[in-house]
């Protein structure tokens, strides 16, 4: 006998046809579960993930959202929904669940706007040589049943029609909602329409439209038979009680609220989710005083304490944390703990080297460098040991993931890689993080990161006067262990040249960072509370550039910093902008200026 001949079966709603709701109208008494609609291209940016953990199969999105999670419970009873427009693209995806699910269903029904605008749902009954093309591909390449949903025509003649071009696609089952797209609840259901289709098909006819004459199961045998159908699928009533599917009868809301929590929690349903769906449940009854606490609730544990499910969610919560770090400890077997940093080494078998060192450390961004970051202090330690010797200099290698667009980082230094296997947002913090293993290794320290102990250091500060051209400058030096750390001053920089053509000192910086192939400067401007600047700072390399006087723009204040660091480091506009005008020399520093002023911030 077919899945679908004298079945009862939820239909597929949006936000509603989730799995803790698919798999208890499976316990209640369902013969079969729609999912919600999916649109086909969300799934294709999908990748299909075992979830141990909670015995599911998962199709996840890049950032970690659950597109969909199905389970054995329900694996040949639960039909997959696509909202779709194009042949191929629904074949895709029905080819990437079909092993997971019972039969795929192509939404020719929903009279919504997101469906309708796109193409999909309701307005393909405009197209029929389209839902031929779509339906026909699907039945001569899936090994599992394939059916639609549709909605009345303008006419019993129309309709009937059009569901015999679908039924000569070789689907197995037709399901029609009992109303036309422009139609809604209020409007009666057409029953009319459900018989002259069941009585022109040879395929099983499921009649859809019906809630508001369905309270009980009962109910559902009722409306099977006026409309002459095989089955029945079930949209509203069920969103307002599942138990709708009970042989003996509905349940109590709140009971059936309780069983409806375990399963969100047993499956890690979203919270989000499963607040609306008791709140469909609850209907009128969410202004009680148990019902105003649902609408309040802002996490999980608000929505489990009104109903008095903590300790389930506790010990269900304790369960999957143990499980968590059960396979924590075996992802890092392989692993050793060096110097605090859990690394696995791999050697030269024949003469013991070490030739890569590969660790999962993340590279946190927020935490404290005071004045410099990882790589800023490697950079400025390998340099004092080799020089401005290039080929001795570590080196960096970044790969990137096209999907998700993340970076992972190995740093080359002496032959030895260092590799963080942890993908990271931006390619600098993937280049930090590797950084940060060889320093982790090799006993070197970044203040306020806490690499090693920290040792204490020996500041004092003094005054000097520098000279660069025609320009003198009184500036304060604050040294660290003999290093200089900070150069300020109070003085007043033009941010007008001489000539008025000549290069700003933000834009010689940047060609200068370019031409030396230098990492890029970070910014600190402060303003008061009318908007003046009234401090502004620049850090590379691990050294402080401040200038304490007050500017109106922004501009100024930035361009005032950037000459301090020029007179700093004794460089001039002439020696960097000999080539300045065209050339791609000239448009990457316009593109590095660009993103420089973007980065600046108050």
């Amino acid at each position: 006998m077919s899945l679908y001949e004298n079945s009862v079966i939820l239909a597929p709603m949006v936000r509603i046809g989730t799995l803790p709701s698919r798999l208890l109208s499976l316990r209640y008494g369902a013969d079969l579960v729609y999912t919600e609609e999916m649109i086909d291209f969300k799934m294709l940016k999908t990748r299909r993930v075992v979830n141990e953990m909670l015995n599911t199969v998962d199709f996840v999105m890049d950032d970690g959202t659950v597109a969909f999670r199905t389970c054995d419970a329900e694996k040949d009873r639960v039909i997959f929904q696509i909202g779709t427009c194009h042949a191929k693209r629904a074949l895709k995806v029905a080819k990437m669940v079909e092993k997971d699910v019972a039969g795929i269903d192509i939404n020719m029904g929903c009279p919504k706007t997101f469906s309708i605008s796109g193409g999909m749902g309701a307005a393909l009954l405009k197209q029929p040589d389209l839902v031929k093309e779509i339906l026909t591909e699907l039945t001569s390449n899936l090994s599992i049943p394939v059916t639609c949903k549709v909605r009345c025509l303008s006419t019993v003649e129309e309709t009937v029609q059009f569901c015999k071009m679908a039924e000569s696609t070789g689907i197995h089952a037709l399901a029609i909602h009992g109303r036309t797209r422009d139609e809604r609840p209020r409007h009666k259901c057409k029953h009319s329409y459900i018989q002259d289709v069941a009585r022109e098909l040879q395929i099983p006819v499921i009649a859809n439209g019906g809630s508001s004459d369905i309270k009980k199961f009962s109910d559902i045998e009722k409306f099977r038979l006026a409309c002459g159908a095989s089955s029945v699928m079930v949209a509203r009533a069920a969103e307002w009680n599942l138990s709708v599917f009970r042989k003996e009868g509905p349940l109590d809301k709140l009971e059936l609220i309780k069983e409806y929590i375990k399963l969100a929690v047993d499956y890690d349903n979203h919270w989000t989710n499963t607040k609306y769906c008791i709140q469909q449940t609850l209907g009128s009854e969410v202004q009680t005083e148990q019902g105003t606490q649902l609408l309040a609730s802002k996490s999980p544990e608000d929505i489990y304490t009104v109903y008095g499910m903590m300790d389930y969610y506790n010990s269900v919560h304790e369960r999957h944390q143990l499980y968590l770090l059960k396979q924590q400890e075996v992802e890092e077997r392989g692993y050793d703990t060096i110097k605090g940093l859990k690394v696995k080494v791999i050697s030269d078998e024949a003469t013991g080297r070490a030739l890569s060192y590969e660790s999962n450390y993340v590279y946190n961004r927020k935490v404290s460098h005071e004045n410099q970051t990882p790589k800023m202090y490697l950079y400025s330690h390998m340099r004092r040991i080799h020089g401005n010797d290039k080929k001795k200099l570590p080196a960096f290698t970044c790969e990137t993931d096209p999907e998700s667009r993340r970076f992972r980082c190995t740093m080359i230094y002496s032959n030895v890689k260092y590799i963080s296997n942890q993908w990271h947002k931006r390619k600098m913090w993937a280049e930090q993080a590797a950084c940060v293993i060889y320093m982790k290794l090799n006993d070197l320290q970044v203040p306020g990161l806490e690499l090693s102990e920290p040792t204490s250091a020996s500041v004092t500060t003094s005054s000097t006067q520098l000279t660069l051209g025609d320009t003198e400058l009184q500036v304060s030096v604050t040294y660290r262990d003999g290093d200089a750390v900070s150069y300020s001053t109070g003085q007043c920089f033009s941010s007008e040249t001489a000539d008025g053509q000549s290069p700003s000192a933000m834009e010689t910086l940047c060609r200068h960072l370019l031409k030396q192939r230098l990492e890029e400067p970070e910014y600190d401007i402060i303003s008061d509370s009318t908007g003046r600047i009234t401090n502004s700072l620049l850090r590379h390399s691990g050294i402080e550039y401040i200038n304490t006087h007050s500017y109106e723009t922004r501009k100024e204040a930035v361009n005032a910093v950037c000459q301090l660091y020029l007179l700093v480091n004794k460089i001039s506009s002439k020696s960097t902008h000999q080539q300045r005008a065209g050339g791609g020399e000239k448009r990457k520093a316009d593109e590095l200026l660009t993103s420089e002023m973007k980065s600046v911030k108050t």
